[in-house]
């Protein structure tokens, strides 16, 4: 190892110990908080109902995030885990996540930018709250980041079983809520870097796009009178502008040191041109504009986890000592973000 790499290694590990230790600090309240209004509605609702068959044809409002209820379902009324205990299903599909996206990183600067980036995310307030909601986002950031995980499989490889796993991904994704096609398209941008050559001329990448409209398609086409009458409820916010501030101001929320020195890092050390897709993921939310209603802005938290992944491209060409202080920002502000 050389001599230069040993503080960024030392730190780094300082840093994950102290990020982990203020995270279990962080977890006690939100596992042991009261369950919402929307909580209470899908166990009582729709968990207590005969069969996942019944709950499958029980669309009749989004808080039936089907493959979510199923989940609650066995657990709950099959299993007999206690309420109390039931915030540690999407705790466990959080952790899960977390160490999907970490899987097989190579590059010791890597890892810590990595790093520095999911804490960024796993202490934001917005992780704390959904990791531990008996609501079905957690679930969609896990099955989009598997989908992720396959489909750079896939595109570096042309395996044919990573088509197959992001098949059931996405079936499982949009399968939980419709709104899940947002996760999945901001996974798609940032696969597109992975194409052999330009991505828009890469048939592979659109044969995922064409699998995810598949699954979306199997899942929902059975149903799709009541889809179409949930979504009739328009149970959404009137005012576009001011839903495009409060999911904007989420996300600044979550990862403001790592907006500042991501941007410090593309003007010193810009990126090659094949990365300018990713502000796509960024300018998602801006689609809410062709829709009569505006989606809640909660319905883009799904994104958070692919926004985190940017940074580290940005986050690991930067010099040991800024990154450290990198590090040390997102723990300052965890720190100040969560006592606001």
């Amino acid at each position: 190892m050389m001599e230069r790499e040993k503080p960024v290694v030392f730190y780094h590990r300082l840093f994950v110990f102290f990020a982990l230790l203020f995270c279990g600090l962080l977890l006690q309240k939100f596992l042991l908080r009261d369950y919402w209004f929307d909580e209470a509605l899908t166990l009582i609702n729709f968990a207590l109902l005969e069969s996942p068959g019944e709950i499958y044809r029980s669309y009749v409002i989004p808080n039936n995030q089907i493959v979510n209820t199923v989940c609650l379902h066995y657990l709950w009324k099959k299993w007999n885990i206690p309420p109390g205990l039931l915030r540690l299903f999407p705790l466990f599909c959080g952790v899960l996540m977390i160490f999907l996206l970490r899987a097989k990183v190579r590059g010791k600067k890597k890892i810590a930018a990595l790093d520095c980036a999911l804490f960024a995310l796993v202490l934001s307030p917005a992780f704390l709250i959904y990791s531990t909601a008996l609501r079905g986002y957690i679930l969609v950031m896990l099955f989009a980041s598997a989908a992720l995980f396959c489909g750079k499989k896939y595109l570096l490889s042309d395996g044919k079983i990573y088509l197959a796993g992001w098949f059931i991904c996405t079936l499982a994704a949009v399968g939980t809520m419709p709104s899940a096609l947002a996760a999945i398209a901001g996974a798609g941008c940032f696969l597109a870097v992975y194409c052999r050559k330009k991505f828009y001329s890469d048939k592979r990448i659109y044969f995922l796009a064409l699998l995810t409209l598949a699954a979306f398609a199997l899942f929902y086409v059975p149903i799709w009178k009541s889809l179409s009458g949930a979504f009739a409820l328009k149970e959404c916010w009137h005012d576009h502008f001011a839903a495009l501030l409060a999911t904007y101001t989420g996300f600044c929320y979550t990862f403001l040191p790592l907006i500042f020195f991501g941007i410090y890092s593309l003007v010193r050390y810009p990126l090659p041109k094949k990365y300018l897709i990713w502000s796509l993921i960024w300018l998602m939310p801006l689609g809410m504009f062709i829709f009569p209603v505006a989606p809640f802005p909660r319905v883009w938290v799904v994104l958070l986890p692919v926004m985190a992944l940017t940074f580290v491209k940005v986050l690991s060409r930067l010099p040991g000592k800024i990154l450290l202080a990198a590090m040390v920002s997102v723990l300052l502000w965890a720190i100040i973000g969560n006592t606001i």
